[in-house]
């Protein structure tokens, strides 16, 4: 489940700084591409995905930690979309990978003591 919260926050957190018409990116197609000359969309997306990973943290962890929890993991995505990125290193493939590999993870070592 936190490996979805963190999935969630990094994709919203990615999808707002595209909307941005200061970050220029060479390999940016489609929906991504569009979202600089009309940001209004993609924000709303942006802003809901911030929204759930926010509520099932708060679900998952209680009031105070999973506020706190957001605030962290926002932070940790924000900082580590702005380092990678300019890179390439994040991408969908990336981000995808970064999310298999962390859900991976997670479900070894909740379930492999049971």
């Amino acid at each position: 489940m936190f490996t979805f919260i963190c999935f969630l926050f990094m994709s919203g957190f990615m999808l707002w700084m595209n909307t941005s018409q200061r970050i220029t990116q060479p390999a940016k197609t489609g929906f991504m591409a569009t979202l600089p000359a009309r940001p209004g969309p993609g924000k709303w997306l942006a802003t809901l995905l911030f929204a759930v990973a926010f509520f099932l943290a708060v679900l998952v962890l209680g009031t105070g930690s999973g506020i706190f929890a957001s605030v962290v993991i926002l932070m940790a995505a924000g900082g580590l979309t702005v380092l990678l990125r300019p890179f390439n290193y994040l991408g969908r493939r990336g981000v995808l990978l970064i999310f298999i590999i962390c859900l991976l993870l997670e479900l070894l070592f909740n379930y492999a003591g049971q």
